[in-house]
Formats: C-alpha cells, structure tokens, sequence
C-alpha cells in the first residue's frame, strides 16, 4: 500500500480563503472540496497536473450544519472535468439537495465576481455509502451531522476537514 500525502490549498481574498486538501499516492489523487472560483480550482488543478497524478474522486463536504450549501466548496468544479474527465465529484444526499436548491440564488448573490464564476454549476453525485478511496486507503465521511466536513482515513486513523482547514 502506497504512502499518501496531503496538501493544503487555501484561497486568497477573492476566493474567501477557502480550503481543499488533495489526497495523493503514487498514481491517484482525491481532492476534498472545491474551491469558491474558477481561477483557484485552476490554481488547484495546475498543480495536481504537474505532479502527474490522475484525479479519481473529488469529496464535496458542503457546509456547517446551516440549511444552506456555501457555493464555496463546489462552484469551482467545472473546471475539473475538462483536465479528469472520469472523475467522480460525489457528496452526501442532503448536500446533494441542498447544492440543487441553492445553486441558482447563489450565482446571483456572486454575480458581481464575474468570469471567475463557473458558467455550468456542477451538482455532485451522491455518494453511495460512506466511504472514497484513493490507491487502497478508504476514507469514510464521519460525525453526527449529516455533513461533517471530516473525513477519517480508517487504516492511518488520519483526519481531513476542510472549511475551518484542519487535517493531519
């Protein structure tokens, strides 16, 4: 079984400072939410493709315990697909419908960001389960709320959550 590794990006200002953390091993990567815009899930992406690996799952673990889905964690998306097209981008139910019916309200809000907006809003499939793995290593999404931006690597007993950015 490969080592993994874990990498933090954090937005500046434009991008509300928002987190993902990559998930690599020898040949594939996990990422753990999207970023807010266009330009950073490039940023994101840009260094994913330098390192050669091959993106297969992207977690989205939307937002705190409110009844909204912060755009933050998926409006970047749609700049994933064109670079990993067999990528899976899965979510929790409840996030899924949350991202269903908040989507469009939330473009409008953000209007004034402009180009750094996607064009098409990517709407991640339910995850079916628990659990993403990446190169044998299963991760299993945790807590009691439904959305728990945490994720436990279950053989390193490693923890990654995003948003507030805590991993190790």
């Amino acid at each position: 079984m490969s080592a993994l590794t874990y990498t933090a990006h954090t937005a500046g200002d434009t991008g509300l400072h928002k987190s993902s953390v990559l998930i690599t091993g020898e040949r594939e990567a996990l990422l753990v939410d999207g970023q807010f815009t266009v330009a950073e899930q490039h940023r994101v992406l840009a260094d994913l493709i330098d390192s050669g690996k091959q993106l297969t799952t992207v977690v989205v673990t939307s937002s705190d315990s409110d009844s909204d889905s912060d755009p933050d964690y998926y409006f970047g998306l749609e700049a994933i697909r064109p670079a990993f097209p067999g990528v899976r981008i899965v979510a929790t139910a409840t996030t899924v419908e949350r991202i269903k019916s908040s989507w469009e309200s939330k473009l409008k809000t953000w209007a004034h960001l402009g180009r750094n907006l996607p064009r098409e809003v990517v709407i991640p499939e339910v995850l079916d389960g628990d659990r993403v793995s990446v190169e044998c290593h299963d991760f299993e999404l945790r807590g009691g709320h439904p959305d728990l931006g945490l994720l436990v690597a279950l053989d390193l007993g490693t923890k990654v959550a995003t948003g507030e950015m805590a991993w190790g």
